[in-house]
């Protein structure tokens, strides 16, 4: 598989992001927290994603933590010059695993600087800042911006953004991508829109966090009937829906990232693409 196919969205300056990303969470222990069961499985996933042409790859300091980022520096350090990591802050981790807001400068600060030293780097790709639940964004994303005139960091974004919040941001500094959960609920949501007209690259996130879609009976037949993974089927689905998306997909499998990056390259009749999409729909009514 060339990495030519792959890409589909370029970012200021000539980088490019591939169709299917991949999502380091899933790399490290259970509930993002920890080492994962398998080392050297975690590297090879990292070299192969590489190897089959993807050069977005995401992670977050709180991955591990820590974890997600020691993975990618030693898998690929140095980095190939066409890969770009982005990373995402707002969000901390207390000793329960559970996820908060941290929104302040100085964790802000600390974030992007323990980024930057774990993954050897002087500066990152691309930022993205969480702001789930309505929260202003113009004060975080002010320091963000401030780094990036710091050199610092390349590239910004949003995460978990509805439209308010992206014009918010956009007064402030160049918002170039999005990432946003993948669900039946909220592909083709008012932020997907959105950025679709303004040439935003936004990237739908964890396309599998809604299992009965991808494991139904339905599609597990209609993937039999191809010879290709249930998984692998959906992948295309939403690629084939989303033309302007970018999906960014967790495994912590060499194979299954295999499978998904086959994603691209798997054709869908007309038959079946209105038989998928009958599929969604149910889901969405749920």
């Amino acid at each position: 598989m060339s990495s030519a196919f792959l890409r589909v969205a370029r970012l200021p300056g000539g980088l490019a992001l591939s169709r299917i990303g991949l999502e380091t969470m899933r790399l490290t222990g259970p509930m993002a927290w920890g080492r994962p069961e398998n080392w050297d499985t975690a590297i090879d996933v990292l070299r192969t994603a590489v190897e089959v042409g993807v050069t977005n790859i995401a992670t977050r300091h709180e991955y591990g933590p820590r974890v997600a980022n020691d993975l990618i520096r030693i898998a690929l350090h140095p980095y190939p010059e066409s890969l770009v990591i982005s990373t995402t802050v707002g969000l901390a981790r207390a000793p329960d695993r559970s996820w908060a807001p941290s929104l302040d400068t100085d964790s802000i600060l600390r974030t992007i600087y323990e980024n930057l030293a774990l993954l050897t780097v002087s500066t990152l790709d691309l930022v993205h800042l969480c702001v789930a639940g309505g929260v202003p964004v113009a004060s975080p994303f002010r320091v963000l911006a401030g780094l990036q005139q710091e050199r610092l960091i390349a590239h910004l974004g949003l995460c978990c953004a509805d439209p308010g919040q992206i014009r918010d941001a956009r007064e402030i500094a160049p918002v170039v991508s999005v990432r946003i959960p993948c669900s039946a609920a909220v592909v083709g949501s008012e932020t997907q829109v959105f950025c679709a007209a303004e040439g935003i690259v936004h990237q739908l996130c964890h396309p599998f966090a809604r299992r009965e879609a991808n494991q139904s009976e339905v599609i597990r037949e209609l993937a039999a009937q191809r010879g290709i993974p249930a998984g692998r089927l959906w992948l295309a689905w939403l690629l084939h829906q989303h033309p302007s998306a970018l999906l960014v997909v967790g495994t912590s499998s060499v194979a299954h990232l295999r499978e998904n990056a086959a994603a691209v390259e798997t054709g869908l009749e007309q038959d079946l693409v209105e038989r998928l999409a009958d599929i969604e729909q149910a889901l969405v009514r749920r």
